[in-house]
């Protein structure tokens, strides 16, 4: 080797042990030594629901209680069957993904009297009452779409709501969460 070789060799020496202490740090981090890997959450992160028993997030992120959609989709109808009111009515959102606004008019919408019906003051009556009950239903339907993204965004790691937020229509998106905006 000649002069100029050996002192950028001698260089490059004093590089690679600055180089192999980074690599150090990055390999620490591949095996465990570090909180990132579970987000801010921590390995144990069950959501801010746990009776679901399960949460969303990125494969990447090593968490005990994270499902694929599939599986996390199954426990989240199992969940609203037992915890939401009327919950019939907001499962064909999770199932199908339908609007469950047009799945509740076609199902539940007082049919109106016939013309021979339309003098009788007792079926007007009980129209009448079957009216304010589908309003009132409709209006918990409303209640538990909201509350049911609102049960979702809970059970994502901090990572995926964070990729989410930076989705190009999250803000049109999320002002319409409340009317079916996935």
């Amino acid at each position: 080797m000649n002069e100029e070789q050996e002192s950028t060799t001698t260089i490059g020496v004093s590089d690679d042990k600055d180089d192999n202490k980074n690599a150090n740090q990055s390999k620490g981090n591949r095996h465990g030594r570090s909180a990132n890997r579970y987000g801010n959450h921590g390995r144990f992160f069950e959501g801010a629901e746990p009776k679901i028993g399960g949460i969303l997030g990125f494969k990447a992120e090593r968490i005990d209680k994270k499902h694929t959609h599939e599986k996390f989709k199954d426990k989240l109808i199992n969940y609203v069957g037992r915890e939401f009111k009327n919950a019939d009515d907001i499962l064909p959102m999770l199932r199908e993904g339908a609007d469950p606004k047009a799945d509740f008019k076609t199902n539940h919408l007082p049919k109106p009297l016939s013309a021979g019906d339309a003098n009788n003051e007792i079926k007007k009556a009980i129209l009448k009452e079957r009216f304010k009950m589908y309003i009132a239903r409709e209006s918990q339907l409303d209640e538990n779409v909201t509350k049911l993204y609102n049960v979702i965004w809970g059970q994502c790691t901090d990572q995926l709501q964070s990729a989410i937020k930076y989705q190009s229509q999250y803000e049109e998106k999320s002002k319409k969460r409340t009317r079916y905006g996935c």
